[in-house]
């Protein structure tokens, strides 16, 4: 954003960093923005419906605002337990892929996948 807008009646400041979704699609400053799929309808799974077998599913993990998994501070807290003790156990000798694949968007950055070879366990 260049400008201070009012988009629907709320102050954005031009240096606001902040995420942003349209849900339904406007005008604003001249320029015609979209409603992004999986909010709108016009997508071709129901967005609301939880189905962890879902085919192209680019998700947004406990990511924030409309998308705020109310779960992941639990989450988080078991991550910080369960990282520590994985490693603990298991002898990791290296990535399958060297460097791994990345994400190609500003905003969800990081490793697409992050495949390990694993060369031994111990309970």
């Amino acid at each position: 954003m260049s400008q201070t807008g009012e988009p629907a009646g709320i102050v954005v400041p031009a240096t606001s960093m902040s995420a942003r979704a349209v849900v339904n699609g406007m005008n604003w400053t001249g320029d015609s923005y979209r409603s992004t799929s999986s909010m709108s309808g016009t997508a071709r799974w129901d967005p609301d419906r939880f189905d962890p077998d879902r085919r192209d599913n680019e998700h947004l993990g406990m990511y924030n605002r409309i998308h705020y998994c109310f779960g992941a501070p639990l989450a988080r807290i078991e991550l910080h337990a369960a990282i520590p003790e994985l490693f603990r156990r298991v002898k990791f000798s290296g990535l399958l892929e060297d460097p791994p694949p990345y994400r190609a968007n500003a905003v969800l950055r990081g490793p697409r996948h992050l495949p390990m070879a694993i060369e031994g366990f111990t309970a």
